[in-house]
């Protein structure tokens, strides 16, 4: 086992990776490969990372040019210079380049206060900087609507999605848990005991969630699928009395559907996270699929198991407890069969 060992099998001879071959799964398949990724370097963050730095030859171990914390990979195997936007905001290596930038082209260190900036400003617009003139202000938000649509121009999706990178940026992020810790002595305030206990009496109140359920029914905003609007169509054609995100005494879920005729609720349970059949703790499928979800470990597969392996099951227990008159689908097909029938 070496680097050349490594390099042939991650990628092809044309130097592109083989995607599949960078899975976690697949990597702890051989131990070898996993014991020599660990090993290779003095710091082992991940096996992605151990790979790309034997591909692009990356011996010493980066280190962030301000306060010498190590720094995180790009896709492409190379490093940034900084670990986060205020250590380069703060490098004076950085600010001395950009001061002497401003010099050469503008005269001085800051550009923000230069003269000539000013006085071209007030010799244009009446004022030092145009936005304190309202003509131009105006002019803006006109140009804004004309190419986006938006008066400000900042509602455009592409913009906000850029302005949500700065704001989930590492430096906005140190910000936030400094006045969280400051403010509630927990850099996340649900996880403080008091804001906790609040949050779950909320969240555990009936009412409140009765009035979700009216929300949500009003404005139209419940998720559905393509195959659910298709299962709605399918059951009015049969049951005209139909209805759709049902709640009562005896079932207090929002059940897909509910016919009032035959007394009986149908849950649609036909997107993956439902398992695509019951989850049965003691059968050999339910325990594969399990396994192979958790070896997935994402906070979706995780949410998947939770829905799947709890949820539904509470449901199907409840629904039984009460001798509800009470179906799961897993597919329209089902749902189709059991209409015709």
């Amino acid at each position: 086992m070496d680097d050349n060992f490594i390099i042939n099998y991650f990628y092809d001879k044309d130097g592109h990776p083989i995607c599949g071959r960078f899975k976690k799964i697949v990597i702890e398949s051989n131990l070898e490969i996993v014991n020599y990724l660990k090993n290779r370097f003095d710091v082992f963050n991940s096996y992605k990372e151990s790979i790309y730095r034997i591909k692009n030859h990356i011996e010493i171990t980066p280190i962030c040019k301000s306060c010498g914390k190590p720094i995180e990979i790009f896709g492409d195997g190379t490093y940034r210079k900084y670990c986060s936007y205020k250590c380069m905001n703060s490098n004076k290596d950085k600010i001395l380049l950009g001061v002497n930038t401003s010099i050469k082209h503008f005269g001085e260190g800051n550009y923000n206060n230069r003269i000539k900036y000013k006085e071209t400003n007030i010799k244009k617009f009446g004022v030092d900087h145009p936005w304190k003139n309202k003509e131009v202000l105006e002019k803006c938000f006109d140009t804004s609507y004309i190419r986006y649509n938006e008066r400000y121009f900042f509602n455009k999706p592409e913009i906000k999605e850029e302005a949500l990178k700065l704001a989930w940026s590492e430096d906005a992020k140190n910000k936030r848990y400094d006045t969280n810790l400051n403010k509630y002595g927990n850099i996340i305030p649900s996880k403080t005991k008091l804001i906790s206990d609040k949050l779950k009496e909320i969240l555990n109140n009936p009412e409140i969630e009765i009035k979700k359920s009216i929300t949500k029914k009003k404005n139209g905003s419940y998720a559905k699928s393509k195959t659910e609007d298709e299962s709605y169509i399918l059951l009015k054609e049969k049951y005209p009395d139909v209805l759709r995100q049902y709640r009562s005494k005896e079932y207090p879920f929002n059940c897909d559907f509910y016919i009032p005729s035959i007394d009986t609720y149908i849950e649609c349970n036909y997107f993956w996270t439902h398992g695509k059949f019951p989850y049965i703790e003691t059968e050999q499928r339910c325990i594969d699929k399990l396994n192979m979800w958790k070896s997935k470990n994402t906070k979706f597969y995780t949410n998947a198991i939770n829905g799947w392996t709890i949820r539904d099951v509470n449901k199907r227990n409840l629904a039984k407890e009460n001798n509800l008159n009470w179906i799961e689908f897993f597919n329209i097909n089902e749902l189709k069969i059991w209409l015709n029938n």
